[in-house]
């Protein structure tokens, strides 16, 4: 039986992998920028750093959030993603400083990283459920599965976050245009000082590069942190395999 679930949710993995990124596009009503000199900027950026992707939206249905999102692990399917009243109250130097930052998510691996995350995560719930009874291994499976998404799922999102912050300085944008991005749309939305589980806030973003910019050791300190915990994680994903399969 907890087999046949994990093989349901590889499935359900790979069918969100293929076609996530076009079906979102069309239930969020997402349409190409309409801004002829943006987008030739962020086209040159793109090819700066070797990026590809389907194109570069508007986010229909966010009116209200400030808020930027990379979609598809494909370059095809793939969709960077900008709130409208990102687009309208942030300058050029900044839009293309968080445009960086959302390709760094794909160039640096995140987008597939997390496809292994969230495998991880089936593969939790099936083992937490293994011991039990039929019913109660649906609670112990959920519970587990729960679980892992807040602080696993959670620390790696806080890992990609901050080495995305730091592929402003790859691409080649000054970090202090992401900088004044950041404490923008701190201004406009009153929120600096609230971390949530997943995200670092908007002021330890701010610190963090200005940290950096005094120390670009740090940078590659972070990257290190994040090497090492994927081979952690990575490992424990391996006899995670090698126990549910072999019991």
């Amino acid at each position: 039986m907890e087999l046949v679930t994990l093989f349901l949710f590889l499935i359900s993995l790979l069918f969100v992998l293929l076609y996530f990124a076009p079906i979102i596009c069309k239930l969020w009503r997402c349409q190409p920028i309409n801004d002829p000199l943006l987008l030739e900027k962020l086209h040159l950026l793109a090819e700066s750093v070797n990026f590809s992707c389907r194109g570069f939206y508007e986010w229909g249905i966010l009116k209200r959030a400030y808020t930027a999102a990379i979609f598809g692990i494909w370059p095809r399917t793939r969709l960077l993603l900008f709130t409208r009243k990102l687009l309208r109250h942030l300058s050029h130097d900044s839009l293309l400083a968080i445009a960086a930052h959302e390709m760094g998510h794909a160039k640096q691996g995140h987008l597939l990283y997390l496809v292994f995350i969230f495998f991880g995560m089936g593969l939790t719930a099936v083992l937490a459920a293994l011991p039990f009874s039929p019913l109660l291994a649906i609670f112990t499976g959920l519970l587990a599965a729960l679980l892992y998404f807040r602080y696993v799922f959670g620390y790696f999102s806080r890992l990609f976050e901050r080495q995305a912050d730091l592929y402003v300085l790859i691409a080649n944008r000054p970090l202090t245009h992401l900088r004044d991005a950041l404490y923008r749309i701190g201004l406009l939305t009153g929120s600096t000082h609230h971390p949530s589980w997943h995200h670092y806030s908007i002021s330890e973003r701010i610190a963090f590069l200005d940290a950096v910019q005094n120390d670009l050791t740090l940078a590659k300190k972070h990257d290190n942190r994040v090497q090492w915990s994927l081979m952690f994680f990575l490992t424990l994903l391996l006899v995670e395999v090698a126990y549910i399969f072999g019991s």
